[in-house]
């Protein structure tokens, strides 16, 4: 499987996405990060079982999860963003699409838009990835499909582009189902590490490129 590079976009097909997703969920993490990128752009993976290895924003997040928690699922509609008053700005909620393929962003946190230059509410994730043309399209979508494969809480640490106005982000998504069983929605607590110093040219960069419009995926090379 090629590798991506960070600053330049390759559309993933499903079996890309697929293959790296089951790399994920048996562990393979090694095999799954040399697909994603060729530089060193993701920092960990790891399956999470408990709070102990997490910090606190994530942890509480965690935790509320797990208290929903009945018969091995947690129900979509016991959890509520009024759940995470203190890390609201963080939470991102996704409605699964494709059996976890894609996803659309039903909850977007302000502290994660002020970050990336937009607020992606009512976008799916392979839109996002083909306006910013980042070479992280395989690992944003492999990781979510390998948390609907699993239906276990997946950590996932990356570097951002130099553009973003955060040097990295530590992402934990839990998996939420319908009321029928079925995965319906992704919870993420999406936390920031190191703001980075931007000037206004550089801030003003970054929105022109986060609104810049979708190329189609047949023009992605």
């Amino acid at each position: 499987m090629p590798t991506q590079p960070l600053d330049r976009y390759v559309d993933p097909t499903h079996d890309e996405i697929e293959q790296a997703a089951r790399w994920l969920v048996s562990g393979e993490f090694g095999r799954a990060m040399d697909a994603f990128t060729d530089t060193d752009a993701i920092s960990s993976l790891a399956w999470v079982t408990s709070n102990t290895s997490l910090v606190d924003d994530h942890a509480a997040v965690f935790d509320a999860w797990k208290a929903a928690e009945r018969d091995g699922r947690v129900d979509h509609s016991s959890i509520s963003p009024d759940m995470f008053r203190a890390q609201l700005g963080k939470i991102l909620i996704l409605d699964v699409l494709e059996e976890g393929f894609d996803g659309r962003y039903r909850l977007y946190g302000t502290k994660v838009s002020d970050a990336c230059g937009r607020d992606w509410t009512g976008s799916t994730v392979s839109e996002l990835n083909r306006t910013v043309q980042t070479g992280l399209g395989l690992y944003f979508r492999s990781c979510y499909r390998a948390v609907a494969i699993k239906n276990a809480p997946l950590l996932a640490v990356h570097r951002s582009p130099h553009w973003i106005a955060v040097e990295q982000w530590s992402r934990l998504i839990l998996p939420l189902h319908a009321e029928d069983g079925g995965l319906s929605r992704f919870l993420v607590s999406n936390l920031p590490i190191n703001q980075r110093e931007m000037t206004q040219a550089q801030v003003a960069k970054m929105e022109e490129r986060v609104r810049r419009r979708q190329y189609p995926s047949s023009l992605l090379k």
